[in-house]
């Protein structure tokens, strides 16, 4: 079964009705290979990215979709962007899941030298 791909605007993507109970529907972009708009049936909107990584089909959430120009969420040409990003990590044999959680990840303390972050602490009683 071939999916139908329509190339997404804005306008498009604040159109689509919410999925059937219980189930999710995917929007295929013409523009990307494995770029579509995920809609669930309470209506929430997400962009997601179907990619092959060591060999395996796998859907990569990139973010929630901007429906009003301004509001929250990612504007339909930065989740293009990224898309295209992360297929070109894909390409080089990379995983973009990764890139986007070291991204994503607060500083924290580095590692005192020869243990790592979830070492006991040493503990030296006075004798």
């Amino acid at each position: 079964m071939a999916k139908d791909k329509k190339t997404l605007t804005a306008a498009a993507i604040k159109r689509f009705p919410p999925a059937p109970s219980g189930k999710r529907v995917e929007h295929f972009d013409a523009a990307i290979p494995g770029f579509a708009l995920r809609v669930t049936d309470k209506g929430e909107k997400s962009f997601v990215l179907f990619a092959r990584i060591a060999g395996k089909l796998a859907r990569l959430t990139i973010g929630k979709a901007q429906l009003e120009e301004d509001g929250p969420g990612l504007s339909l040409a930065d989740a293009r962007q990224t898309a295209r990003d992360w297929l070109m990590s894909c390409a080089k044999g990379e995983d973009p899941r990764g890139q986007k959680a070291r991204a994503g990840a607060p500083d924290g303390p580095a590692p005192c030298p020869g243990r790592g972050l979830h070492s006991p602490p040493t503990i030296i009683l006075a004798g």
